[in-house]
């Protein structure tokens, strides 16, 4: 029997089929004996439980599916209840998925109305319950700059990297029992403050950092001194790598996400911006001894007063990796998805638009016909193969719910990170929610 599932039928026949129920779930999971080769899944339809499967495929909307594992979108959410440690504010930026007992979330917290008051917020899940992991306030001097942590990643349960901004950026890791801060890089007299936006690892000895290093003033600075940060971990500190000079003189370049699949194949996305061409979507790749520009689409064109931008990596495969962002045409904008086939980088149309922001905040791959991205408006896009189609949590606008981000269990179940701004609280609360498969 599979793990977590309910038996409700079975039939010995091999025109039969055995029927399972998560406990607590919507929808039904139904396969052949033992030995035969095709896997069924459906919702929940109101037949009996026992059918000669082209029954059950006629009538009930079943399709087959051939392999030996089957993920179903799920019809509804779970939420899920979160610690709120903040006595005035509490909200999640990012989390990660490694098991059904092991997950992490992080985000931050304020005690007061003060900006300075702000700290790190930490939550795990053991299978069981959230509960909040102390973790390290960075040595700062008091400032207007509130600490939270932005993004989490990790190459295993006891490797784990968190990176956050203040009065500048900071970076934490776990280590399988608790939670440190790690120095920055070393800082140059030339660096006002790093920004990290990013991590991702490889493993304990093999890590990498984006985000963008704010440069002190000077004489012969272009622009406003905002140039892409790149940093790699080797197990013991911390460097700056080197990465294209693009000349940028207008709003700078910035790295807003990375991806890491191997030594010699990380890639890196986010913008440049000059006063001729205005704003463009960056796509930097690390081929094991430098880091390059790879040519992408600029949907937007060469009009100084379009824009694009990407914001989000997510990889299935050296040949199969996704990105996205937004791009603005005309005073319009529009969703910006890139595929990435192993030799081009090309665009991806969404043929939906937002209420107001038609913006991709994330995009997560679970396989060529099971793309999640999320909006701007915390609305959920997903392409099953063939269309997109949009939903929601539940009366989201209702409950003031602010999604972040997503993360994926193996088993393809979702879970979601965030924020709720109900007016009726003394301030904003954490969201965490689940799909019930």
């Amino acid at each position: 029997m599979l793990r977590g599932w309910e038996l409700l039928a079975r039939n010995n026949s091999g025109s039969k089929l055995i029927v399972y129920q998560p406990p607590g779930a919507l929808f039904w999971r139904a396969e052949k004996e033992a030995g035969m080769p095709r896997i069924f899944a459906a919702r929940l339809c109101s037949l009996a439980l026992v059918l000669p499967v082209s029954v059950l495929l006629s009538s009930c909307g079943w399709q087959s599916l051939q392999g030996t594992r089957v993920t179903v979108n799920c019809p509804s959410w779970q939420m899920m209840s979160s610690q709120n440690p903040g006595n005035v504010g509490n909200q999640l930026s990012d989390l990660i998925a490694l098991a059904n007992n092991n997950i992490w979330a992080v985000g931050g917290v304020s005690d007061t109305s003060t900006a300075t008051e702000s700290r790190n917020l930490i939550e795990h899940w053991d299978g069981t319950r959230w509960s909040v992991v102390a973790s390290q306030k960075p040595g700062f001097e008091e400032s207007d700059y509130p600490d939270s942590l932005l993004r989490i990643s990790g190459s295993s349960a006891s490797d784990l990297w968190a990176v956050g901004d203040g009065e500048e950026g900071f970076l934490e890791h776990w280590d399988g029992s608790s939670w440190q801060a790690v120095a920055n890089p070393a800082q140059p007299r030339t660096v006002y403050s790093y920004h990290f936006m990013s991590v991702a690892a490889l493993s304990s000895t093999d890590a990498w950092a984006v985000g963008q290093t704010l440069l002190l003033a000077s004489p012969t600075m272009r622009g406003n001194g905002e140039v892409a940060l790149i940093a790699h971990w080797d197990g013991k500190s911390w460097s700056i790598v080197s990465n294209p000079d693009l000349h940028a003189d207008l709003n700078g370049t910035q790295l807003d996400d990375i991806a890491a699949l191997a030594p010699d194949n990380v890639w890196a996305v986010g913008s440049t911006s000059s006063v001729e061409q205005g704003q463009l979507a960056l796509i930097e790749h690390w081929d094991g001894k430098s880091w390059s520009v790879v040519a992408s689409p600029q949907p937007q064109g060469s009009a100084d007063v379009n824009s694009a931008l990407l914001w989000s990596l997510d990889a299935l495969s050296p040949s199969d990796i996704w990105a996205g962002g937004f791009y603005e045409l005309s005073g319009v904008e529009h969703y910006l998805l890139e595929h990435w086939d192993g030799h081009a980088w090309k665009l991806v149309p969404i043929p939906l638009q937002a209420k107001k922001w038609t913006i991709l905040h994330q995009v997560l791959a679970l396989s060529d016909s099971n793309i999640w991205a999320l909006d701007a408006e915390s609305t959920l896009l997903h392409w099953d193969g063939k269309s997109w189609s949009r939903s929601a949590l539940p009366e989201a606008e209702q409950h003031g719910y602010t999604i972040s981000r997503m993360a994926a269990l193996p088993n393809g179940q979702l879970w979601l990170a965030g924020t709720v701004n109900d007016p009726l609280s003394s301030g904003p609360k954490t969201l965490l929610a689940r799909s019930c498969s």
